[in-house]
């Protein structure tokens, strides 16, 4: 996968540019996910503007379009980064 870094107009590959996002999302203070299914090549990328939102419980078919993250602990609560 190649992407254009319009500012240097140059081919950055994902190893590249990877972490250009995540530092620069580390440093606006933006909530992100990335992640990966199993027996994938494929690389998912979530960034919130809105901060994120810890729930007690959550219904899949009531909710925003997002990323939910459930600890395995059932007595923690539930973080949700709201996909903008």
């Amino acid at each position: 996968m190649q992407v254009t870094d319009t500012a240097n107009s140059k081919l950055l590959s994902e190893n590249e540019l990877l972490p250009r996002l995540i530092n620069h999302y580390i440093h606006q203070g933006n909530p992100f996910t990335l992640w990966r299914m199993p027996n994938s090549s494929e690389k998912h990328l979530l960034v919130s503007n809105d901060g994120t939102i810890e729930l007690e419980d959550l219904s899949l078919e009531e909710s925003q379009t997002g990323f939910v993250f459930a600890p395995f602990d059932t007595t923690k609560k539930k973080i949700f980064f709201k996909g903008d």
